[in-house]
């Protein structure tokens, strides 16, 4: 067997015309991430990244709200065109932000909800969409334009042995022939293993480590045979016993035998199998501007293996460092995070695309996330309308050694999940600014960060949030509430200020984290777990803004609020946090009382 080292260049990309995006308002350079980095926004509105290290000062004469009435969620202006304020991550603190226009895809309008403004379908489908019906026994394709949109039906040969199976990044779905005997004793398989190679913290929190190599799961595997799909399978699953496996090996089940010339792909995508479409994917970064990268992008990543005609298994198969591994480590995290909030929450989740390639860079934003008040994006992957996937958030992540290798930094990835979290099943403050490491920001700008972070360490099980920007790196203790700065010790809130003042994310992020945690992980931790926290988040009076005291956007103190109110957390639990931090939270005060 050959192995194709290089990742599939998909065809066609969007004309600046079609782009969709316009910055009403910039500062006049754009710089890059830096260690005193300026964080991104919280939630739908703005990008949300990871914060930056400073020693001394304020960052100072930040206005208290520089997008001057412009939402940080979003507005609709028209029924085509998004309004958002952003605060790009890695600029200085000079309160730098963009105004930005962004006009929804063709087939979608403007609407506001909960959490701000987003591109809704505006018929019943997105012309040109193929997918399967949920019971896998016919294929449906979108016709029509605008409000008149309607699916068209088209029964798979069940008599025959066909199935509807979802489309790959190549092919949409479509009806094909599983012969009863696929799968079985005599019917024909292929087997394998995928693993990868990753680079891990040191101990020391101050680099990455050796390689190693590890199982990589859920990794969507196709397999192609004199350029016909003939199969598909899951990393991690059986397709014979319909059952996941101990580890990263699959069952591939072929809907005939092998003539070649036959290749593997595997690609780090997850579907909807109701539907077919995509879920969440890794994809190439097109653009170091994230605005454009997501009307730009053009590609997914993937692996290729070439295959000799009557194999039967593989064996183990390994992506290295240098065939750019960092996509599989990024899928992994964002993948379990997927699954965690999943089964720890109710509601849909909205879909999710990863951007990263070290060859483009680092974006403008250093890592951050935006929800759908960025327009979503798109990944043109031909050149007809219908060979193109919507996503309602992305991610961008840095990847150059000189600049970070966020592809290692698992606690980066899952941070930048953690807002996706916020966004999609909770109430998200909107509130930007400049924050750092050692000090206090806005209490909304706070606890976004701050839920964020303590997400993002209990996925990774671990409180030391590790990161590298512009070759330095840094790490926080969210457990110790100490840092790698020359002050070792995070500002503390004032016990006699308001329960509005500002506070610093991370000493916000050390009090979640406690909640989630039991004392075998962290000496005072509650052990609450993910389903009381979970619930906490997405107490309805938190979502829909009920609880919103204080301070004008929801902050930590509303989220305690909503600990207590819906009855998952004790006084006890809440008091063991903050009296030791000096978070003047009093229990007494919570609105439900």
């Amino acid at each position: 067997m050959r192995c194709i080292t290089m990742w599939i260049a998909l065809i066609g990309a969007v004309g600046a015309a079609a782009m969709g995006c316009t910055f009403v308002e910039a500062a006049d350079d754009d710089q890059g991430p830096g260690a005193s980095g300026a964080a991104g926004t919280a939630g739908s509105g703005g990008a949300a990244g990871s914060g930056g290290v400073a020693e001394g000062g304020t960052g100072g004469g930040v206005d208290e709200d520089p997008c001057h009435g412009v939402p940080m969620q979003g507005q609709c202006i028209d029924n085509m065109t998004i309004r958002a304020c952003l605060h790009p991550d890695g600029n200085t603190s000079s309160g730098h932000v963009d105004i930005v226009e962004t006009k929804c895809l063709s087939g979608r309008v403007c609407k506001e909800g909960t959490n701000g403004a987003y591109c809704a379908v505006s018929g019943v489908c997105i012309p040109g969409d193929i997918e399967c019906t949920a019971d896998s026994r016919s294929v449906r394709v979108c016709e029509g334009s605008g409000d008149d949109t309607h699916w068209v039906v088209t029964p798979c040969d069940t008599a025959a042995g066909e199935k509807c199976q979802p489309g790959t990044p190549t092919t949409p779905a479509a009806c094909h022939y599983v012969p009863s005997s696929s799968g079985g004793t005599s019917g024909p398989t292929l087997h394998g293993r995928m693993k990868y190679e990753y680079r891990p913290v040191r101990p020391d929190g101050m680099g990455w480590g050796d390689l190693q190599v590890q199982d990589i799961r859920d990794l969507y595997i196709t397999v192609y045979d004199d350029g016909e799909f003939i199969g598909a399978a899951l990393s991690g699953y059986d397709s014979v016993a319909e059952d996941f496996t101990t580890d990263s090996s699959f069952v591939a089940k072929l809907t005939r035998e092998m003539r070649g010339p036959t290749s593997l792909w595997a690609w780090p995508i997850v579907f909807n199998y109701d539907t077919g479409l995509p879920a969440m994917a890794v994809a190439k970064l097109k653009h170091q501007n994230p605005m454009v990268n997501a009307r730009e992008a053009n590609e997914y990543w993937a692996w290729g293996l070439d295959i000799q005609p009557g194999t039967t298994d593989i064996g183990t198969w390994t992506i290295t460092e240098k065939q750019y591994s960092g996509a599989l480590h990024i899928f992994q995290w964002i993948d379990y995070g997927l699954l965690r909030a999943a089964a720890g929450m109710q509601g849909d989740q909205t879909s999710l695309a990863v951007f990263w390639d070290p060859v483009v860079g680092t974006p403008t934003c250093g890592a951050c996330y935006c929800g759908p008040a960025c327009g979503g994006a798109q990944i043109q992957y031909g050149s007809s309308s219908s060979e193109s996937d919507y996503y309602d958030n992305w991610i961008v992540l840095g990847g150059p050694p000189s600049d970070g290798s966020t592809q290692w930094a698992r606690a980066v990835i899952s941070h930048e999940f953690g807002h996706y979290v916020m966004q999609n099943y909770s109430k998200s403050p909107g509130e930007g600014g400049t924050h750092y490491v050692d000090q206090a920001s806005k209490p909304g700008l706070a606890y976004s960060e701050a839920w964020a972070t303590a997400f993002g360490c209990t996925n990774i099980e671990s409180p030391k949030y590790v990161d590298e920007q512009m070759g330095s790196f840094f790490w926080v203790d969210i457990s110790k509430y100490t840092y790698s700065g020359s002050g070792g010790k995070l500002q503390m809130p004032d016990p006699n200020g308001p329960i509005d003042q500002y506070i610093n994310e991370n000493v916000g992020a050390g009090m979640i984290w406690k909640l989630f945690v039991d004392s075998s992980v962290d000496p005072q931790g509650r052990g609450l777990g993910d389903d009381k926290v979970f619930g906490a988040l997405t107490y309805p009076p938190l979502v829909d803004g009920t609880f919103n005291r204080g301070y004008h956007t929801v902050d930590l103190v509303d989220f305690f609020d909503a600990a207590l109110c819906s009855g998952y957390v004790s006084e006890a639990d809440i008091n063991a946090v903050t009296k030791t931090t000096g978070f003047p939270y009093n229990p007494a005060t919570r609105p439900c009382l």
